[in-house]
C-alpha cells in the first residue's frame, strides 16, 4: 500500500532516489518544491544539474547553502572516516536545511528517496521519520533499485553528470565512505 502524505517538499540531491521521489511527489499533486543542499563541496557541475532538471521538470528549486565550512572542519578535525560520516552529514546538510524553517514552516513537511535497500549504513529504516526538527516522509522506502532506475527512465529523469564516475549525485564529496578504488 503506498504510503499516504501532504504536500512537501522534497530534499533533492540530484541522484536517481531524490529525482525518482522528486516525479513521484509531483505525480500526486503533492510536490510544493524541491530543496537542494548546497555543502560547499558537490562537484563542478552539480549544480547546474540540479537547476536544469527542476526547470525541465517544472519543480520549483530552492537552494540552502550550509553556513559552516567543509575546510576550516578537516583543519581541526582531519578528514572524516565512516564513524563521522552521522556528524558531517549534521554540519553540512543539517545545518542548511535549518534554512528552510522560513519557507517550509514550524511543521512542515519534507519528503526524501531514502529506501531500505539502497544501504545498510543508513539510520532511517522507517516511512516516516524526524530529521533536524522536521518530519521526513519516504515514500520510496520500499523500492528496490531496479523499480527506480525503471521510474526514472519511464518519467524521463536525467543522470547527473558525475554519476557514471561517482555513482552519486555528486551534492556532497566529504569522502567519509571513500575507497581507494
Amino acid at each position: 500500500m503506498p504510503l499516504a502524505f501532504g504536500e512537501c517538499w522534497v530534499l533533492y540531491s540530484g541522484g536517481k532516489d531524490s529525482g525518482a521521489c522528486a516525479a513521484y511527489v509531483a505525480s500526486r499533486d503533492r510536490l510544493l518544491g524541491c530543496i537542494a543542499l548546497d555543502t560547499g563541496i558537490a562537484t563542478p557541475d552539480w549544480r547546474d544539474f540540479i537547476e536544469t532538471e527542476c526547470r525541465r521538470h517544472g519543480y520549483p528549486l530552492r537552494v540552502l547553502r550550509t553556513p559552516t565550512s567543509y575546510d576550516e572542519w578537516v583543519r581541526r578535525f582531519g578528514f572524516p572516516g565512516p564513524q563521522w560520516h552521522t556528524r558531517i552529514m549534521t554540519m553540512l546538510k543539517g545545518r542548511a536545511i535549518q534554512k528552510a524553517r522560513t519557507f517550509v514552516g514550524k511543521f512542515g513537511l519534507l519528503a526524501s528517496g531514502i529506501r531500505r535497500q539502497e544501504s545498510v549504513r543508513r539510520r532511517t529504516r522507517e516511512a516516516v521519520n524526524q530529521w533536524e526538527g522536521f518530519t521526513v516522509v519516504n515514500p520510496l522506502i520500499d523500492w528496490s533499485t531496479d523499480a527506480v532506475w525503471a521510474y526514472c527512465e519511464a518519467k524521463n529523469l536525467g543522470r547527473a553528470p558525475c554519476y557514471g564516475v561517482l555513482a552519486k549525485s555528486g551534492d556532497c564529496l566529504c569522502g567519509a565512505f571513500a575507497r581507494a578504488d
